[in-house]
């Protein structure tokens, strides 16, 4: 009598993201949607996560970001359910996305016009 015996291993695409300081978005690196996420400066963090009617994205336009995502908690002002950029500031992004991997960080500033001038990393490795 032989048994087969099977396993099948599937790895994670992970979490790695990037800036594109063009187009002003965080991109994913393995191509696959960003779902979870944070974005913390000095004095709030704001968690996101995709809107029900969004299907996909795998690039976040950060002027743009409660157009395809919503504050599911912020603190500590737990009131503050809106994200807008601010001048002159630093900023953490962390997809948190997939679970079981670990969080990708990116780190981006604005200058005086509100405008993403510099981010810790623009390319995916």
């Amino acid at each position: 009598m032989s048994m087969l015996l099977m396993i099948s291993l599937s790895g994670c695409a992970g979490n790695s993201v990037s800036f594109d300081l063009g187009n002003q978005s965080i991109l994913s690196c393995s191509g696959n949607d960003i779902v979870d996420f944070e974005l913390k400066t000095d004095s709030q963090t704001y968690e996101f996560h995709i809107r029900k009617d969004v299907k996909s994205q795998n690039e976040i336009v950060v002027n743009e970001i409660m157009n395809n995502n919503s504050v599911v908690r912020s603190y500590p002002n737990s009131s503050d359910t809106m994200f807008v950029l601010n001048a002159n500031s630093e900023y953490i992004f962390i997809n948190r996305t997939v679970g079981d991997a670990a969080a990708s960080k990116v780190t981006f500033s604005t200058d005086k016009n509100r405008r993403i001038v510099a981010a810790s990393k623009v390319q995916c490795k």
